[in-house]
């Protein structure tokens, strides 16, 4: 069935929890019998002042489409209504027969009336979300969105009241880990490269860096037997004061590699008490560009910190400012935030700058160009905060553009060092590729074949926009497939309730956009598909390595459609080769016949700068792109 085809598609309802379903509007013509569950607006709520057309089209694809046979009274009277999840608008609309309106289902309650499920209900001429307030001034409506302001709760707009439930605090749950694979040994093999003056020398095991015996214990528990390289060099670098940039593939144990040092660090130095001080002065910032990256990485910190004086805070987007407040003052010495959230608390003063020691950014590139570059430059430039030589700088990632590490410099002092470890930036070899050529409108049903024959393992697909994962979820759930979505437009308590979900395996297929293509450690997740590939070739890097992690196996399966993404061809070329994956013949004729500027099939080493740029050796990627190249831009994407 073509895309085409799919918008006069009727959806039906679907049993997983927290994915569109689609119920039939209270005008549509009960031709076949259908009950209508909307309560009717009320007089008043349907005349307004001079109203403007505004489709507002949350999942579907017509939104450039007439909108079909209505008289002239009709459109008149309904020329503002916002279609939320049409997928026929344009074909028979004035039958109203295939307008669906999009709503989720919820296996938890509200915990009170502002604390939504996305519903949506009529206001004004228009269907307005539950979570969106309609301003009304000479007749003019104005939208307003927690999603439209990046990090819901501390914008404009209704108030955010979702506290998270707290994370489990018996043993067993906090040093829940899963097994390594069988490649995980193959990790001492890997090549690595250190520049810069002066590096320490790289250690071995874990006894070589002299850890507190408390941290000892933690790691043991924690089943960490073997250093990855990414950790034999960064810990003692970290340990002797330097600054660093890191950059390993995905699944090596970025993670532990600057929790471990700063910890050790913060048990030998100790720490101020500040339970319940008004203001808290953390010894340590980490900043992450998502909420689901933040929490794990504060779930580790927990972990490693467990026994100790150490207490380590998460603070994130989506959730209430008092919430966030109440769990920095009751002391906070690790704090663990996405750049919004950090930036509101700051301009609140609840915490201060000046005992800042150690500032990390995990996804460094992500963090430094134009999404969060600017917030991240207020951020070192706030009142008290250390300067660069006051303070140990880190950054991690699996790509560092050369731009990117231009930008680093403003962060890190002059001497500090770069550690690149293996086919940096290139893709994990522990996982299969494939690509496949299949045109735009054979994508779902390819899809659907692919996740038949995988069964229930979990699998992760991968799409370009937030709308279209909501459609695809909404379809597979329709084919019987259990199926579940996270994007930034869902409210935090659905995003945990997806990812939740999809780990415990009551939803084995999770339809994603960008925002969970970093950093995301899920357990068993044995199948990547790219439904879309993206835009630039990093973060297909990114997405594939949700799979493959610690030695594990996984595959990887993208779909090529020749019209939207020859200019990935030659890029995915040389990922393939140097990933030694199988090519297809098709793949490269496509490259040598689309010209790329800048690209250079013989140029030696890794994807996006594997090489510190300081040496000024290489202004070629491995993908064969000048470097010169502008950073990507923010998509539409939420990414805090």
């Amino acid at each position: 069935m073509g895309d085409e085809d799919w918008e006069a598609e009727i959806i039906k309802p679907h049993m997983s929890s927290y994915v569109p379903v689609f119920e039939k509007d209270r005008y549509s013509s009960g031709a076949n019998g259908d009950t209508f569950n909307r309560t009717p607006a009320s007089s008043s709520e349907m005349d307004g002042g001079p109203s403007r057309r505004d489709h507002f089209m949350r999942s579907g694809f017509a939104s450039g489409r007439s909108l079909g046979n209505r008289d002239a009274g009709e459109s008149n009277k309904r020329e503002n209504t916002t279609t939320v999840g049409s997928f026929g608008a344009g074909k028979g609309f004035g039958n109203r027969g295939n307008l669906l309106i999009i709503s989720y289902e919820s296996n938890n309650d509200c915990e009170d009336n502002q604390t939504r499920n996305r519903g949506f209900s009529r206001r004004g001429g228009g269907y307005k979300g539950l979570n969106e307030e309609v301003i009304t001034d000479s007749g003019k409506n104005t939208w307003k969105s927690e999603a439209e302001g990046g990090e819901g709760g501390d914008v404009q707009g209704p108030k955010v009241t979702y506290i998270p439930p707290p994370p489990p605090e018996d043993e067993d749950s906090i040093f829940a880990h899963y097994q390594t694979g069988i490649n995980f040994d193959k990790y001492d093999n890997i090549l690595v490269e250190v520049s810069g003056h002066d590096a320490p020398p790289a250690i071995l095991t874990f006894e070589e860096a002299n850890l507190c015996q408390t941290l000892n214990n933690n790691i043991a528990k924690a089943g960490y037997t073997k250093l990855t390289p990414v950790q034999k060099y960064s810990i003692p670098i970290i340990l002797a004061g330097r600054d660093l940039m890191a950059c390993a593939q995905t699944g090596s144990g970025k993670t532990a590699a600057f929790l471990l040092p700063i910890l050790a660090h913060m048990m030998r130095d100790g720490i101020t008490a500040s339970r319940f001080k008004e203001l808290q002065e953390p010894e340590c910032i980490i900043v992450a560009p998502t909420r689901e990256l933040i929490n794990q990485i504060y779930l580790e910190a927990r972990k490693f910190s467990f026994g100790t004086c150490v207490r380590a805070v998460v603070i994130y987007g989506g959730t209430q400012l008092g919430h966030s407040i109440r769990q920095i003052v009751q002391g906070c010495n690790i704090l663990c935030a996405t750049p919004g959230r950090l930036m509101d608390i700051i301009s609140k003063e609840k915490i201060g700058l000046r005992q800042v020691k150690y500032l990390v950014l995990d996804e460094a590139d992500r963090m430094l160009d134009m999404g969060f570059g600017p917030e991240m430059k207020k951020l070192i430039s706030c009142p008290g905060m250390p300067s660069k030589e006051q303070r140990q700088t880190l950054m991690f990632s699996a790509t560092f553009p050369e731009e990117i590490q231009k930008l680093a410099g403003e962060f890190l002092k002059s001497k500090y060092l770069f550690v690149a470890v293996g086919q940096v930036g290139g893709a994990c070899r522990d996982v299969q590729q494939t690509i496949l050529q299949v045109g735009q409108y054979s994508k779902r049903e390819k899809l659907v074949e692919i996740l038949r024959n995988i069964g229930d393992e979990r699998t992760m697909v991968f799409v370009e926009t937030k709308k279209k994962a909501d459609f695809i979820a909404t379809f597979l759930c329709q084919e019987k497939i259990s199926t579940t979505s996270i994007h930034g437009d869902r409210e935090q308590r659905e995003r945990e309730q997806a990812l939740g979900d999809f780990r415990c395996g009551k939803c084995p297929v999770l339809v994603a956009t960008s925002v969970a293509a970093r950093g995301l450690d899920i357990e068993n997740v044995q199948h990547v598909i790219n439904f879309d590939l993206p835009s630039a070739i990093d973060e297909y890097v990114h997405r594939i390595g949700r799979t493959g992690r610690c030695g594990n196996t996984g595959r990887a399966v993208s779909f090529f459609d020749p019209e939207s993404d020859s200019h990935l061809a030659q890029p995915l070329v040389k990922v393939l080769s140097d990933a030694q994956q199988d090519v297809p013949a098709w793949l490269e004729e496509i490259a040598f016949s689309t010209y790329v500027p800048g690209f250079s099939g013989s140029t030696r080493g890794s994807v996006f700068a594997s090489v510190d740029t300081r040496k000024g050796k290489s202004t070629l990627n491995a993908a064969g792109f000048s470097s010169s190249q502008a950073p990507n831009p923010v998509d539409d994407e939420s990414w805090d």
